[in-house]
């Protein structure tokens, strides 16, 4: 006999869904798009279809939540001016005075429908003070981010990349401002140059496979975790086990 879908996990998720391409994914859920392809799953004998479930386990953990997108580099680079590009308008201070931004701004946005908190941190330098513990608190952003955008003045020499990025984007913003090229992306916060395929370049990184309309998508962190769990389950039976508290969860 079916198990009814749990529609109150999913509504309560509908509720808070940031975006409406979230949302849509979300409804799929709330019809049954995930459960019944858990149940067609394991009614298979070598669990076919598993890997591709397991392909949107990241998207699943974003519908609420969003990607962190942190903008870092050296001072006076133009960061703070290119989160305000992004986010399409002035959300953190401007000033051509190294070390103006004394702490992590982070705004929510949507890139292509997705969730996005992008974060403006503290030039990375040695400093003392209330810079200092900016830079500090920077650096802990940076830990958790899902991408970086490392972000270097084009009229100078490459800067060292930041420390310990999972996902890093090298960015040479003031491209205005130069007539030579320069090796990777090239923008300019004040004119809009290159601000378009930044974007896209951020959503593919975050999500490389975006899920087709009417997908199934394990679509809370929890779902996540276990149907990545059964993909890397070398015993059939732990698999099938994971698989089977999907269909209870929540």
């Amino acid at each position: 006999e079916r198990e009814p879908t749990r529609s109150g996990s999913v509504l309560d998720l509908l509720a808070r869904a940031p975006t409406l391409r979230t949302a849509g994914i979300l409804l799929d859920q709330l019809h049954g798009t995930f459960d019944s392809a858990v149940r067609r799953i394991l009614a298979s004998p070598d669990l076919a279809g598993l890997r591709e479930l397991a392909r949107y386990a990241s998207v699943g953990r974003h519908l609420v939540t969003p990607w962190k997108v942190v903008i870092a580099g050296p001072p006076n680079v133009g960061k703070s001016s290119l989160v305000n590009a992004l986010a399409g308008y002035q959300r953190t201070v401007v000033s051509d005075v190294a070390g103006t931004t004394r702490d992590a701004v982070s705004v929510q946005l949507a890139f292509d429908g997705w969730p996005v908190e992008l974060t403006d941190t503290a030039g990375l330098r040695d400093a003392v003070g209330l810079e200092a513990e900016g830079i500090e608190r920077g650096r802990r952003v940076l830990s958790e981010a899902d991408v970086v955008v490392w972000v270097m003045d084009a009229r100078k020499a490459p800067v060292a990349d930041a420390p310990g990025s999972p996902e890093l984007l090298h960015v040479w913003n003031k491209a205005d401002l130069v007539t030579k090229s320069v090796p990777g992306s090239a923008v300019s916060a004040k004119t809009g140059h290159g601000i378009p395929e930044l974007v896209a370049e951020i959503v593919r990184c975050l999500i490389p496979n975006p899920p087709p309309p009417g997908a199934a998508v394990p679509y809370s962190p929890e779902l996540a975790d276990r149907v990545e769990a059964a993909v890397a389950a070398t015993d059939r039976g732990e698999a099938v086990r994971l698989l089977r508290d999907c269909l209870t969860a929540g």
